[in-house]
């Protein structure tokens, strides 16, 4: 479960266990999975996830407040985009 999450989050969501940092400041929600990640790192790399986070007022705030955007990417995704962005690597196989 996630700490004081909104009333309309799925009652199945799950925090992801690498990408779920407690100093992060903006949480990502993929179907399911919640990322709890960095904004400038993600603006600094992704001029997509810069530009969405220019324009878009996130409709939802999940755990003590934290604003959140919705993607619609695969969880799996997006886990392998962080990883790059956070470690310089890329885990699982290509596609």
């Amino acid at each position: 479960d996630l700490d004081n999450a909104d009333v309309t989050q799925p009652e199945d969501a799950r925090k992801h266990e690498k990408f779920w940092f407690e100093d992060g400041n903006i949480v990502l929600r993929c179907h399911k999975t919640y990322f709890r990640v960095h904004q400038s790192l993600l603006a600094l790399h992704s001029k997509v996830l810069r530009d969405m986070f220019t324009v878009a007022t996130p409709e939802h705030r999940v755990d003590n407040d934290i604003p959140s955007v919705s993607l619609s990417d695969a969880p799996r995704k997006v886990a392998r985009f962080l990883n790059f962005l956070y470690y310089q690597t890329e885990v699982g196989p290509k596609h």
